[in-house]
């Protein structure tokens, strides 16, 4: 294959990639969106959304798939559906007058996220 047809097959690849991604992330913030309906606070269905996410995430990378299922599911849907500029708006939007709350909040969703993606993580490699 000469250098032209290789920067085309790589170009392809990287559209091809890139849209997986984004299929991905449109369902994810699409799901997100529905979830934040939900008749809770926000910063309360915004957890639940971040931790949700982290729990998911552990799962899905002990299963080892493709590039391809990663790019869609890891990278573009839950990628989406978690998102770290809503949960930092929800912090300072919804805890002006208590910085305190606002970083106990920051910290539940950060560490929460890491706890819950560890235990996904080791659930999914005993089954």
């Amino acid at each position: 294959m000469n250098h032209i047809g290789h920067n085309y097959s790589a170009s392809v690849n990287i559209i091809r990639e890139m849209s997986i991604v984004a299929l991905g992330a449109i369902l994810g913030a699409t799901l997100r969106m529905m979830l934040l309906q939900l008749p809770l606070l926000n910063y309360q269905s915004l957890l639940l959304i971040n931790l949700t996410g982290a729990f998911a995430l552990g799962l899905f990378f002990t299963i080892s798939p493709s590039r391809f299922t990663r790019l869609f599911w890891a990278t573009g849907l839950l990628g989406g559906f978690t998102t770290t500029s809503a949960l930092a708006m929800t912090a300072l939007q919804d805890f002006p007058s208590s910085p305190s709350i606002a970083l106990l909040y920051l910290f539940v969703t950060f560490y929460g996220g890491l706890i819950l993606f560890r235990i996904a993580g080791k659930l999914n490699h005993h089954a």
